[in-house]
């Protein structure tokens, strides 16, 4: 489906460097780091919906404010925050 395609075009997007796989993006990231933090986010919601997305939602905001994402990845990251604003409760 729909998510599908965005998780294979997020796998298209330039790779961080070597050093940085496998770490928490810092601030400053770059939009991809902040893209995987997101998406990791996101998968471990579609498993259990009890996950708070608010972290996902706020390292989409920071990758899509970052004007050296490419158009894949903010395409990606604009996916991802749909999925986001869809399943995201409502503060009380």
């Amino acid at each position: 489906g729909r998510w599908a395609s965005a998780r294979a075009t997020a796998t298209r997007c330039d790779s961080p460097p070597e050093s940085s796989r496998g770490k928490l993006p810092a601030r400053s990231a770059s939009p991809t780091a902040c893209s995987n933090a997101a998406y990791m986010i996101i998968k471990m919601h579609r498993q259990d919906p009890t996950v708070d997305l608010a972290p996902a939602r706020k390292w989409l905001d920071e990758g899509l404010a970052i004007a050296q994402a490419t158009e894949d990845c903010k395409r990606v990251m604009a996916a991802n925050l749909e999925y986001v604003r869809l399943y995201q409760r409502p503060p009380v």
